[in-house]
């Protein structure tokens, strides 16, 4: 499901609140949702392993099946379930300058209303580091105990903008493409990228393919 989206250079879209500049992004109508506890429990035994999250040897097969695609309904709503971790992408696909720094506000409020939500974004990723390219991962949670139907396209998260000194800059960072360049409109990036080094050489230890 393809939504966006021409590339926009983050400098274009910086606006000045109370003396500070931030921008704001938009939620795409797309989501990744992650299963129950049951459910995952069911699918690690299919596959003979125990009913804990094993990177090592969890398969991007098995991984892929943790997760299920969900999209907002022809009026635009979707529900963000209770405590449930949802992978959202940005409606935008940006272009961060090697001199900025992004960092998302924890909590989502509605465009409409100015109410701030219980949607929080920062669970391990508040950061979009400089030199970022393409539609960016939101990790969301709905911290209320009740179910929240909300339209996406009136969900905003405003970032902080934060800008760093040259001396600062990684001349890598000026000239290579960011984390999220690979992925397309309509898909959602999973997993860590920068700890599979680290998973290997767990798997090389314990003599696992």
């Amino acid at each position: 499901m393809l939504e966006s989206e021409n590339r926009v250079d983050v400098s274009s879209i910086i606006e000045n609140h109370n003396r500070k500049p931030i921008i704001r992004l938009h939620l795409a109508s797309y989501f990744r949702v992650s299963r129950t506890k049951q459910e995952k429990n069911k699918i690690y035994a299919s596959y003979g392993l125990k009913a804990i999250y094993d990177p090592v040897r969890i398969t991007p097969e098995i991984n892929e099946k943790l997760w299920e695609y969900q999209y907002a309904d022809k009026k635009g709503f979707f529900t963000f379930l209770p405590q449930r971790l949802i992978l959202g992408h940005t409606l935008e696909s940006i272009e961060v300058p090697a001199n900025i720094s992004l960092k998302m506000r924890e909590f989502f409020y509605s465009e409409k209303t100015r109410k701030v939500l219980p949607l929080t974004t920062n669970l391990g990723a508040p950061l979009i580091h400089p030199g970022s390219t393409g539609p960016q991962t939101y990790e969301i949670i709905n911290k209320s105990n009740r179910p929240l139907n909300l339209r996406v396209s009136q969900l905003i998260c405003d970032l902080d903008v934060e800008y760093l000194n040259e001396s600062s800059i990684l001349a890598q960072q000026k000239l290579s493409k960011g984390q999220f360049s690979n992925q397309n409109p309509g898909e959602i990036k999973l997993g860590d990228p920068g700890k599979d080094w680290e998973i290997q050489a767990i798997k090389e230890i314990l003599r696992l393919k």
